[in-house]
């Protein structure tokens, strides 16, 4: 298994997605490129897998895994999820049989102290996936308005008390610009004394969500997987948070929906025969205590799947 990242839920994924059948699929968060290179093995010479990162450490790290395993089934492209109908384009493809996405971030990003997506070590406020971003968060936090600051940790983070903790960062950086996480936390830790490891976890996923767009992007990907899956497609998708898990779950409701029609109709008018997709899990797939054991962030993982109909 590769150190970069162990992919989560992963013979669930496969079942789920059906890869041994073979086809077109897309990884639509390649990161440590565990995910499809497990696909890419099971179909051999039956199938394709199109790996979409915007992360270049990634994309490099996979590509070196390629070489050394002699796969050829897997296409790489530097992109935002969102924007994979591009990718499809320029390969002349029309639709795939599957669709992964395992949301979050990698074992790698959280790990490189330089990314500054964790708490735990001092490093450049930065949190973007692509480097390239012109947004990053010490930008979030040093130009932000305590207006914007307070929904943004109240609506990604779930932060109590949002709106008092962001007037905290506003006075704060009128005397002292913020520039690392440790400084950040510093900072947090005069003002709350007695904060909690979850609380920094929530707040800096807040800054990460800004940073990234990553729930925008997560309804952007969704809608576009409905005009892409073949009839009968698949798509798999592991959230870490219940902001994602909730925003997968109501498209998954919604596209089952067979009447569109207005709540106050009294009558179906539509026809009643419009549902996009069936849902494969009622309930999300969680790990198992094996799994967690060996890999501890899997703890917080829910997978979640339809098939296009």
């Amino acid at each position: 298994m590769s150190r970069y990242h162990t992919p989560v839920l992963l013979p669930e994924c496969l079942e789920l997605l059906d890869v041994a059948s073979g086809g077109v699929f897309l990884d639509g968060t390649l990161g440590g490129g565990g995910h499809s290179l497990a696909m890419a093995r099971a179909m051999g010479s039956e199938g394709m897998v199109i790996g979409i990162d915007r992360d270049e450490d990634a994309l490099a790290e996979v590509s070196r895994r390629l070489k050394e395993e002699q796969i050829e089934s897997v296409h790489l492209d530097k992109r935002c999820f969102k924007d994979f109908p591009e990718t499809l384009h320029s390969l002349q493809i029309s639709s795939v049989s599957g669709i992964l996405l395992d949301l979050g971030v990698s074992s790698h990003q959280f790990d490189a102290g330089p990314r500054g997506f964790s708490y735990r070590m001092d490093a450049p406020l930065d949190m973007r996936m692509d480097r390239s971003s012109p947004l990053s968060a010490e930008t979030v936090l040093s130009e932000y308005s305590q207006k914007q600051l307070g929904t943004i940790l109240r609506e990604y983070g779930e932060v109590r008390g949002a709106a008092k903790m962001a007037d905290c960062i506003c006075r704060y950086r009128k005397t002292m610009p913020v520039h690392t996480t440790g400084e950040f936390v510093s900072l947090l830790e005069q003002e709350y004394p007695r904060i909690s490891p979850k609380a920094l976890s929530k707040i800096f996923q807040a800054l990460r969500i800004e940073v990234n767009d990553e729930l925008a992007e997560l309804r952007q990907v969704l809608e576009h997987s409905l005009h892409y899956l073949s009839p009968g497609g698949r798509i798999a998708v592991i959230s870490y948070h219940s902001l994602e898990d909730r925003i997968v779950k109501n498209f998954i409701r919604s596209a089952e929906k067979s009447c569109h029609c207005p709540a106050h109709v009294p009558v179906c008018t539509c026809g009643g025969n419009n549902a996009r997709m069936r849902a494969l899990t009622r309930k999300p797939v969680v790990a198992s205590s094996e799994e967690i054991a060996r890999n501890s962030r899997a703890r917080s993982a829910k997978l979640r799947g339809g098939v296009r109909v």
